[in-house]
């Protein structure tokens, strides 16, 4: 898998062999030219890879992040991100208390205010509580390691005045990294999840075809990732955990699932 490291060594090494060319052609006259075009073409190539490659949490480009386990066992976990919401959330607790399933919510911060009773009930229904920012800003990924490390200490503040616990697990909103989120996870020891089995409910607008996309995602050792701020995702997580169950899957606890600890 390409690591960031990697990538820039092997982009810096052909610009200074470039240069390198250039030089002994110019002075010594011996090999040809590398003209211009060149450095841009493997300047596009690098920046096309970098860009990709922080757009998509499974590649572990800057940091490790656990967005599913190499497994024969038919078991999955599904999480859920942007939450919690006063309206849409408790719904969704319900279909999950019905069919005895227990998930992973990544909660924002600014959020919590005012649905304790949300993440109490998560809590006591054996549910896990993760970091997802405070704010969930599009210009998150652009803040320096201060301002981010801020932002998920304001998170964990909340979390710890409502459940007086001490969270480990944090997923980037967007699922982006770059080297500032690298510092800031890295400095507070968080563990990053991402995802291999993405619904797209936040894009896709008919419930039967956000369904549809997750049941052709079931795979051993998946990961899911939902939001319980969108209308009638009830439908689709009851639905969905009826299929699963129905195929032989048995659902873990990404904690449980990836045998790691969701609080220190």
């Amino acid at each position: 898998m390409l690591k960031s490291k990697t990538i820039n060594i092997a982009y810096f090494t052909s610009f200074w062999l470039f240069n390198l060319v250039n030089l002994f052609y110019y002075y010594f006259h011996i090999g040809f030219p590398i003209h211009w075009e060149y450095y841009v073409c493997v300047f596009i190539v690098y920046y096309s890879i970098i860009m990709y490659c922080s757009f998509d949490i499974r590649m572990n480009f800057y940091m490790k992040a656990f967005s599913s386990v190499k497994t024969n066992k038919k078991i999955i976990s599904i999480s859920f991100d942007d939450g919690p919401d006063a309206v849409l959330t408790p719904s969704i607790l319900d279909v999950l208390k019905k069919h005895q399933v227990e998930a992973v919510f990544f909660c924002i911060g600014k959020k919590i205010a005012g649905n304790e009773n949300l993440l109490q009930r998560m809590n006591n229904e054996g549910h896990i509580i993760g970091n997802h920012t405070y704010s969930h800003s599009i210009l998150f990924d652009f803040f320096f390691p201060r301002k981010m490390i801020k932002e998920l200490q304001d998170t964990e503040k909340e979390i710890y005045r409502v459940l007086g616990k001490k969270i480990n697990l944090f997923r980037p909103p967007f699922g982006v990294t770059n080297p500032f989120v690298k510092k800031a996870t890295e400095t507070l020891n968080y563990t990053v999840i991402g995802w291999n089995a993405r619904s797209m409910d936040t894009v896709i607008k008919e419930k039967t075809k956000i369904l549809a996309r997750v049941k052709g995602k079931l795979n051993p050792g998946a990961i899911f990732l939902f939001h319980d701020i969108v209308p009638d995702m009830d439908f689709v997580i009851d639905e969905f955990i009826t299929f699963a169950k129905s195929q032989g899957y048995r659902i873990e606890r990404v904690d449980k699932l990836l045998n790691i600890s969701a609080y220190e």
